[in-house]
């Protein structure tokens, strides 16, 4: 039976709401509302309010929420019939197996080839109805799972195909491979995933592609039957012990199981269930290969190492051997590397349980899969031997520890410090309005792993979001809760799905609010912990270590501590004092010794001291430290900040970005934000239709840019993301990343910004026809002038050679005369690059490129 996702543990007086997430449309990375429509969310969220607070009193229970569930696009399990699926060559059924695995996975219907086995000398596919596939961002992944079982003889095999819709042609693409050949046997119902995510944002249709080979072809053979598929939009989960079942892992030829041994060890190392090659042993003559999900290593730099370690138990028989492999992901082609060996080979026998250890160093920033590769030479195999049986596989290192940081509400400004140590902030940066009350927060919010800040607005209801350090507007912005009311902003991973969202604390009533989207709506969970009126202070953090953000509270009074395992009322499953008593600290929470755990912390704001603590109990701080000034009254922040150089002290993509926005912040207008209100009609309809991005607006207001992949102009053919412009006095919608002769271009377009008077526009452009002569097919950086309509391109040295690699990012000066850009080229500046990025300045009048340096 397959694994459905745990269900949190239902309390009195407990309320789960389940309600669609809310959406905020925006055409850039700002995520501003109508004022009207601010104000009848805030209507609509404090009648939700009131109506949650009703519903709370009678203490009743609604729902219950999934945590860590995923969000199904499309799903199947064929229990209706065939619904949009068809056949394009015969040979599929629909139904109850009485061959092969002699029942469907889950239910009495399943598809296979030729329900009774035997499938016939006839290639053929299932085809899916039409599957729409949303944008995804950051972490998050589109992916295919479903159930399989398969027998082949000789001569047969299968393999996931997709094709997609071309919106410029109005064609479906030839069928593309999405998964390896399966061949010879599976053995049991395994798990296949496939991964989507090259097709965010396309409509697609899966093909089950039943592949004879005719010269080969033996008869006799079951053939294969799948069960239970699905499309899912997820952020992967990493846990390497089992107890939990799959999990995000898959096997991509069968064979693997999830379980207790009755053959081999006969146990797992720990535990109930481990990974192996057929628990019951005699594992069959087929490779396959266990597939880890996604894991984002985190920058690393020193002496800091990235291990690999896991317990094994094996005995092979001739011809059988495993080894470990990594693929990892090239954000350069958005593509997977091939499976590359980080282990020998493991072969005859292993007699006990024995440690692996695996150096990942050489992967440092990349987001890695594993792959437990079975390896079984047919020609000299023989069966009867119990094969591979692995546990308790984890990673050290990967968990990155919190670290403080300061807020400044006079001046907006955020000072971040990425060491347990007093010093200078490692990263500043300002954000949002100064010296309005606003009040700061962090998180990860779009799931990377990196900790960014917040601001909320009590008087409205309204939080703004940062997805990156550095200056800049915000990346969503959107209302919950009412206005006006003295509450608490919290953040945390409520649902355990690795992505950070937002909640309120009401001290009046010692009521929780919490919310499992970035958006508006009714709060998902609502309950009350400890006294309401006694001035405690509420904190969250994953205190039992189990991936899941829970909260507490901390009463000044008396210096003590009050945590909460699970989002509902009930006793302190933690309770303990820390620090003085009857003072003005604040309470902190953290893992800062990066052990997965949340601990708690203080913070003495007249002495500008922080006192941090390893575990969860009474005694000395481990920490003890100054930073930033005392009796100022800036806010003590925490957070995993990531501003790690690496491991060689080289410049990352985001030191560079933010070294931009820095290098230029005086003389750079920040994109203007924009209502939809300020909007022409027509084009607010388009462009919201559009799914436009990236939107950027002249100081006047009248001219508008903006990038997206839908074709708006006739001449817009190549269905690729595209640059547009937008006069709003003419009422004129013009492409502006056209190639020369006004063809379409070749490659996508994006990141446009306008300087002031809105006459150029620059961009990045992956198309190598915009300009003559451009062969160094990179992305390069272009500035179009919207008074010529000529396009040139800028990320070229002062000698006009173009860059001899990618270039990222570019924002223009208010004036338009000069322009900066990160790029990983080496060759646009005479000192060269020794970073993995540099910023560069270009100015149009004379040419001249050089880079600039920061100390």
């Amino acid at each position: 039976m397959s694994t459905r996702p745990p269900l949190h543990r239902r309390t009195l007086g407990l309320l789960f709401r389940s309600a669609p997430a809310g959406q905020c449309y925006a055409v850039s990375n700002t995520c501003p509302a109508l004022a009207a429509a601010r104000e009848t969310a805030a209507r609509r969220s404090a009648r939700a309010w009131l109506v949650s607070n009703l519903l709370l009193m009678l203490g009743l229970v609604l729902a219950a929420v999934p945590v860590g569930a995923a969000t199904t696009i499309f799903q199947d399990g064929f229990e209706l019939g065939w619904g949009g699926w068809s056949a394009d060559n015969g040979v599929w059924e629909l139904g109850t197996p009485t061959a092969g695995p002699g029942g469907c996975y889950e239910g009495t219907k399943c598809v296979g080839t030729v329900l009774n086995g035997d499938y016939p000398n006839t290639s053929s596919r299932l085809i899916s109805t039409t599957i729409n596939l949303p944008q995804v961002s950051g972490s998050e992944e589109i992916q295919l799972r479903a159930r399989h079982w398969f027998s082949w003889g000789r001569g047969g095999s299968s393999r996931i195909q997709v094709s997609a819709f071309d919106t410029g042609t109005s064609t479906w693409s030839p069928w593309q491979n999405a998964s390896e050949n399966y061949t010879g046997l599976s053995g049991v119902w395994s798990p296949l995933q496939i991964d989507l995510t090259a097709y965010s944002g396309k409509r697609v249709r899966l093909g089950l592609l039943l592949a004879v080979d005719s010269f080969w072809y033996v008869s006799g053979n079951p053939g294969w039957y799948v069960d239970d598929i699905r499309v899912i939009r997820t952020v992967p989960v990493f846990s390497g012990d089992f107890e939990g079942g799959w999990g995000d892992w898959s096997s991509d030829n069968g064979v693997w199981e999830i379980g207790s041994p009755t053959a081999g060890p006969g146990n797992c190392y720990e535990g109930t269930r481990c990974a192996a090659t057929i628990l019951h042993g005699d594992y069959p003559n087929n490779s396959s290969r266990l597939v880890s999900p996604t894991i984002a290593l985190p920058g690393i730099a020193g002496t800091e190492e990235l291990t690999l370690r896991a317990w094994h138990w094996f005995s092979w028989g001739r011809g059988g051997s495993s080894r470990i492999q990594v693929s990892a992901f090239d954000t350069g082609t958005s593509t997977w590397s091939a499976w590359q060996n980080a282990s020998g080979n493991y072969t005859g026998s292993s007699a006990i349980w024995s440690p692996i250890q695996i150096d990942l160093t050489a992967y440092s920033g990349k987001r890695i899969r594993l792959g437990l590769l079975l390896a079984v030479d047919s020609f000299w195999y023989l069966s009867g031997s119990p094969g591979w049986y692995i546990d308790d596989i984890r990673i050290t290192g990967l968990e990155r520890a919190t670290h403080i940081g300061l807020y400044n509400p006079t001046a907006s400004g955020f000072y971040l410090r990425d060491r347990h140590q007093g010093g200078a902030a490692d990263a500043s940066f300002s954000f949002g309005p100064a010296g309005v009350g606003w009040k700061a927060l962090t998180g990860n919010w779009n799931g990377t792993g990196q900790s960014t800040v917040a601001l909320y607005n009590q008087a409205r209801g309204a939080f703004f979001l940062r997805y990156g350090h550095g200056r800049g507007t915000a990346d969503n912005t959107f209302i919950f809760g009412p206005s006006g009311r003295n509450l608490t902003a919290l953040s945390g991973d409520w649902n355990a799905n690795g992505r950070s969202t937002i909640g309120l604390y009401d001290p009046g009533s010692g009521s929780f609010y919490l919310r499992n989207s970035l958006a508006g709506g009714p709060a998902d969970a609502i309950f009350r912990f400890g006294p309401g009126g006694r001035n405690f202070v509420p904190l969250t953090g994953d205190w039992n270590n189990n991936g899941q953000t829970t909260i507490g509270l901390y009463d000044p009074a008396t210096g003590t501590f009050y945590l909460r395992n699970s989002l509902g009322g009930g006793a302190a499953d933690a309770t303990f004092r820390f620090g003085p008593a009857g003072r003005s600290w604040v309470p902190l929470s953290g893992d800062w010794d990066s052990d997965g755990r949340t601990t708690v912390g203080l913070y003495d704001p007249a002495t500008g001291t922080f006192y941090l603590r390893n575990s969860l109990s009474g005694g000395a701080a481990d920490h003890v430290f100054r930073f930033g000034p005392s009796s100022e009254g800036w806010a003590p922040l925490t957070g995993k900040w990531l501003l790690s150089t690496g491991t060689n002290g080289l410049m990352t993509a985001e030191q560079a970005m933010r070294e931009m926005t820095d290098a230029t912040a005086e003389a750079v207008p920040a994109s203007r934000a924009t209502d939809w209100s300020e909007l022409p009609t027509g084009l607010r309809k388009l462009m919201g239709e559009a799914e436009a991005r990236n939107l950027s607006v002249s100081a006047d207001g009248g001219r508008i840019v903006f990038a997206t992949a839908a074709a708006l102009v006739a001449e817009d053919t190549n269905g690729l993301m595209d640059v547009y412009g937008y006069d709003v006095l003419t009422d004129a919608l013009s492409l502006i990343s056209h190639g020369l002769g006004g063809h379409p271009a070749d490659g996508s377009s994006k990141g446009p910004h306008l300087d002031g008077a809105g006459m150029r526009v620059v961009f990045i452009s992956e198309a190598s026809n915009l300009v003559a002569d451009d062969t160094n097919g990179v992305a390069d950086v272009f500035v179009h002038d919207m008074a010529s309509g000529k396009t040139a391109r800028i990320s070229v040295s002062s000698f006009g050679e173009p860059g001899d690699a990618a270039s990222r990012s570019a924002r223009l000066s208010a004036e338009g005369d000069w322009a900066v850009f990160v790029s990983e080229a080496s060759n646009l500046a005479a000192d060269g690059l020794e970073e993995e990025f540099g910023v560069y300045r270009h100015e149009m009048a004379t040419g001249l490129t050089e880079r600039i340096r920061l100390d």
